[in-house]
């Protein structure tokens, strides 16, 4: 926000508004000589992202990959009805990847990434690694009294979100209604 006066409000316009082209520089300048000074305090190999569209992450990837440095994106959006993937993709892109690898949780939302044809999305930079953490509560070795009793609890906004996983309107009310209470 120090760099981009505009008011950017949206990350679907970022790779696309020639008008934000000079405060994008100066962000980008300014990432590039933070960069060594975060890499010897932290000491990092590596950058990981939670999504690939985030517009304050843009030149900081740009960055990583002029200085050789990974940056990698858990694309955080692959929980939905299959049949909505590619729509899910067309909402949630700016139209550019910037980073060294996608992991995304399963072969449909691969599809769909690589079906829209997403500048700087290919095949070899896109790999399916599951859904973190979940695989534990699904595998009847692990699931043992000791497990089942464990909650799992996803926190989104339930309007922006439910909409991707049901597609019934009254399945769709009650969700929302109990997520609320």
């Amino acid at each position: 926000s120090s760099f981009i006066e505009k008011g950017l409000y949206s990350h679907t316009v970022y790779h696309s508004d020639s008008s934000l082209d000079s405060e994008k520089d100066k962000y980008y300048q300014y990432c590039d000589k933070m960069f060594p000074w975060l890499k010897k305090i932290i000491g990092f190999d590596a950058i990981l992202s939670g999504n690939y569209v985030y517009y304050y992450q843009q030149e900081l990837a740009r960055v990583c990959k002029k200085r050789k440095v990974p940056f990698i994106v858990l694309h955080k959006e692959g929980i939905a009805v299959q049949d909505r993937f590619t729509e899910l993709v067309v909402t949630y892109t700016n139209k550019m990847f910037i980073g060294t690898k996608m992991l995304v949780y399963n072969e449909p939302i691969k599809k769909a990434l690589l079906e829209v044809e997403i500048a700087g999305i290919n095949e070899d930079k896109v790999d399916v690694i599951g859904i973190p953490r979940l695989d534990f509560y699904f595998n009847e070795e692990t699931n043992t009294s000791e497990t089942s009793e464990k909650v799992v609890f996803f926190s989104f906004h339930t309007q922006d979100k439910f909409c991707y996983f049901v597609e019934d309107e009254d399945k769709l009310k009650e969700f929302q209604k109990r997520s609320f209470e």
